[in-house]
């Protein structure tokens, strides 16, 4: 019985969900000093063949990171083509997706109070929003790319995605550095 106590916790530790209240980083501590204890755990095995129950490593660790956060965590991830990110990386995207998540989420629960007018009717303000929406649709100006959904994400405008900012950052750099190996990303 004593034996299975790092089995399971492994087993555990490969299923756990990350709660939806805790930070990326602090999820991340504590998986890492749960893994850092199963070397203490009792020994597998009897006689001769016992073995030392052995850790994750961090490649491993990683991929418990994708599987505990939500889903379209992971599918972000692989929209943006980031594959084999090191555990700190992985752990830094998820909280950037977490903190863009949460400032949808407080941006619904904003306009969700905002709308309290009867379903079917729209105030004067919202219909001159509308009007005003129809009329800058029809002007070709540059800020409606800083307007389109993101294409990685898909929750909010690319002139808010830090992903995007930072990769057009990089680019920028690399153009001001080296001209012409700039393309060759």
């Amino acid at each position: 019985m004593d034996q299975e106590i790092s089995l399971d916790t492994k087993d555990w530790l490969q299923n756990v969900k990350k709660p939806r209240n805790m930070k990326v980083q602090d999820f991340l501590a504590r998986i890492r000093s749960i893994n850092d204890l199963i070397t203490y755990m009792p020994y597998l095995g009897t006689g001769a063949t016992r073995i030392q129950p052995v850790k994750f490593t961090d490649p491993e660790l990683a991929v418990i990171l994708r599987k505990a956060g939500p889903k379209h965590w992971r599918d972000s991830q692989v929209k943006a083509n980031l594959k084999n990110l090191d555990i700190n990386a992985q752990a830094n995207y998820y909280s950037s997706l977490k903190r863009v998540d949460d400032e949808a989420q407080n941006d619904n629960s904003k306009s969700k109070n905002n709308n309290s007018n009867k379903k079917g009717f729209l105030n004067n303000n919202n219909r001159n929003k509308k009007k005003n929406n129809r009329n800058n649709k029809n002007t070709n100006s540059n800020s409606d790319k800083d307007d389109a959904v993101c294409p990685i994400h898909g929750k909010h405008k690319m002139s808010q995605c830090t992903t995007v900012k930072n990769a057009k950052k990089d680019f920028d750099q690399k153009m001001k550095s080296n001209p012409t190996n700039a393309n060759t990303r």
